[in-house]
């Protein structure tokens, strides 16, 4: 049996597979990606990975899934607490995580079944769509007032009579038009992002049953308007 300690971070992982007489087989660091941790698990038949319990532990036991033979989600203060006094480390990295795992000292966190984590993928994502359907209303208002501003200034320049002021109106004019075309950039991304997510949500809507209401709701109110229970 080989024995992985993980140690995920935003955008890269730092990965230790110990053997079962502790000898260090391999310490990398990974980019946050399936293929690549396909390419350095590949070659261990038998590998049990440990993961602290850290914000983002769904993401990591995603891409170990089907790359490993058990995943072990470890609680991160009681790993500390073991660290310090059986190995003489106050820190956890995925070396001590690996010799934690090794020596049967993993303090395990509860780890939910995948039907409940993507359960709450999704109840996040809805939280996110009426996000950015608050954040969609802003930008369309500022858009309204951007054109109201570029309207008054269309005015303004048929009645300058000096040259200086038309110059100074006319540039303003082109600003104006410049930070619509960006609000209009910004507005159109949004919309696309909440259709995709929206999208995501109604291929997966089988999981919810009782919450479908719920998440529907959710879907349609602005951000600010939701009160936390």
């Amino acid at each position: 049996m080989n024995y992985l300690g993980l140690d995920y971070h935003k955008k890269y992982s730092f990965a230790t597979i110990i053997t079962e007489d502790g000898e260090i087989k391999e310490k990398e660091r990974l980019l946050n990606r399936k293929e690549s941790f396909e390419e350095y698990l590949h070659k261990y038949e038998e590998v049990v990975a440990v993961v602290e319990a850290c914000w983002s532990w769904p993401v990591a036991v995603e891409l170990l899934e089907g790359l490993v033979d058990e995943v072990k989600l470890a609680h991160p203060l009681k790993g500390e607490a073991i660290a310090e006094a059986r190995i003489k480390t106050d820190s956890i990295d995925s070396e001590t995580l690996a010799y934690l795992l090794r020596a049967d000292l993993i303090p395990e966190a509860y780890l939910r079944d995948k039907s409940n984590l993507q359960r709450q993928k999704i109840l996040r994502i809805t939280q996110k769509i009426a996000f950015l359907r608050d954040s969609l209303k802003k930008l369309e208002k500022e858009e309204a007032d951007i054109k109201e501003q570029i309207d008054a200034r269309i005015q303004e320049l048929t009645k300058a009579k000096s040259e200086v002021v038309r110059d100074s109106i006319e540039k303003s004019i082109i600003e104006l038009e410049q930070g619509r075309k960006e609000n209009d950039e910004k507005r159109l991304s949004v919309h696309h992002t909440i259709l995709e997510l929206e999208n995501l949500i109604s291929k997966n809507e089988s999981l919810f049953g009782d919450y479908s209401g719920w998440i529907h709701g959710v879907m349609k109110k602005p951000a600010n308007s939701q009160k936390k229970g």
